[in-house]
């Protein structure tokens, strides 16, 4: 494995269910050595300044499926998908987006298997065939308990993307694999991310900025940086732009036309029996909130009365205009009850929060009356007080200078184990303007040296 993907899963912690840390909980200094090897942090800090906009880049190339339902054009760093569900139905929408995967990069359907079996060997032990079964009868399960109309349009997908026969590894995806591809955060394992929301009156525009920043396995050969993607959903009063992987409908970053953001962000959860029996996927419900409620209120109180009925523990970012949220998501009761904690929601004793009018979220529960092991997890307490020193007080920024900050950390070996925004340590990093309504976006590169992320404009809400 190369030695930067080495790092890279250092940074992200990405273990199923639980992200635990790894950071310094095991280190000691060494005895008699004399001067000190480990350079101060300052020096693994770097400059990028930034402007208030993003890069825009012209299309490479250009495919659309014959009836004109799907549209993709390819970016160089990642697909600009259109799907257009106002002239077409699910089913005909899913078999479209297909068809215009394979004319566009038909090796996608590879990348997509590897995908799905490199996640699987990453969060299992032992991984054989008997695993494989267990994982397809979760994603049966989930794949059955959501809407039909998101049914119709994973099948039609399928029906164009899909060559491969079974849970078998041979570079052709099958029905079974792509199915599972759907569900990984909700069959397979967790995620390891970070967000933050400032409210206007922490904005020099007076509105508010809202990033989250989706840390996720890339692959061994970095493959998977190959199929970043975009896709606006054009469906009327529906309509919403979701950040992810070219053909996975999964909902890892979304915004819709009112300005609603979610983000999902994996929290461990203490008890070690994962439950599929009447479960349903949590990723998909977010998009479900996201097309039916214009309200980060509504969206946040829609995922916490279903709670119980989703698989792993997880933090629902929710933000609109107004409001700034986090729905902290229980899946049991030995897991307590879910909350939606806000700016103003007491916290837990071991949590220090000098910032005013900002919500952070890491991979923990952080409300007080929570259980406090998971904060105590190297890596969301070095995520936590960056940014409570980042954004303590009550100073304002640009978005130029609070892409700034959340860039500030140089991605190399002595630096922390946790870096917050470069492009080698996260998957993609979103932005949400709502001064000029629009949407920025970083994505980790196949060949990224370390250098600092740039920023492109993806679209607006």
């Amino acid at each position: 494995m190369k030695k930067k993907l080495l790092v890279f899963l250092l940074s992200c912690q990405v273990l199923l269910s639980a992200c635990t840390g790894n950071g310094y909980d095991n280190f000691s200094f060494p005895q008699n050595a004399g001067k000190s090897t480990i350079t101060p942090i300052d020096q693994h800090k770097i400059e990028t300044h930034y402007e208030d906009h993003g890069e825009v880049l012209p299309t490479v190339s250009r495919a659309a499926s014959d009836d004109g339902l799907c549209v993709i054009e390819n970016k160089g760093i990642y697909f600009d998908v259109t799907l257009d569900f106002e002239k077409g139905d699910h089913y005909a929408v899913g078999k479209a987006y297909g068809e215009a995967i394979m004319k566009i990069m038909p090796e996608a359907e590879g990348i997509v298997e590897s995908y799905i079996y490199e996640n699987i060997e990453e969060a299992f032990t032992n991984v054989d065939d008997t695993l494989y079964h267990r994982l397809d009868i979760r994603a049966t399960i989930l794949f059955d308990s959501i809407p039909k109309e998101y049914q119709d349009e994973l099948n039609g997908i399928a029906e164009a993307f899909t060559s491969g026969k079974g849970m078998v590894k041979d570079g052709k995806l099958s029905f079974e694999e792509f199915r599972l591809a759907q569900f990984v955060p909700d069959a397979v394992r967790g995620t390891a991310c970070s967000a933050v929301s400032l409210d206007g009156s922490r904005t020099s525009s007076g509105k508010r900025i809202t990033s989250r920043l989706l840390e996720w396995y890339i692959g061994t050969e970095n493959q998977v940086t190959k199929i970043h993607t975009v896709t606006h959903i054009k469906n009327a009063e529906k309509s919403y732009t979701a950040v992810g992987c070219l053909g996975l409908m999964t909902t890892l970053t979304a915004i819709n036309s009112s300005g609603v953001m979610v983000g999902e962000l994996d929290v461990g959860s203490v008890s070690e029996d994962y439950q599929i029996q009447d479960k349903t996927s949590y990723t998909f419900a977010m998009r479900y909130a996201i097309e039916n409620y214009p309200t980060a209120r509504e969206v946040a109180e829609y995922l916490a009365e279903h709670a119980r009925e989703y698989t792993y523990c997880a933090n629902i970012l929710v933000t609109d205009e107004k409001e700034a949220l986090c729905v902290e998501l229980p899946v049991t009761e030995s897991d307590g009850e879910p909350i939606i904690r806000d700016k103003n929601s007491k916290l837990l004793d071991e949590i220090v929060n000098d910032c005013q009018d900002c919500l952070i979220i890491v991979n923990a529960y952080v409300c007080a009356g929570r259980d406090p092991s998971g904060i105590k997890f190297s890596s969301n307490i070095i995520r936590w007080e960056r940014f409570n020193e980042w954004f303590a007080g009550d100073s304002s920024f640009s978005l130029g200078s609070f892409k700034e900050i959340m860039t500030s950390e140089r991605h190399d070996e002595q630096a922390s184990l946790v870096q917050i925004g470069n492009n080698d340590a996260g998957f993609h990093l979103v932005i949400a303007d709502y001064d000029t309504r629009t949407l920025q976006a970083s994505f980790a590169k196949e060949d990224a040296k370390g250098e600092p992320p740039v920023f492109y404009e993806i679209g607006t809400f």
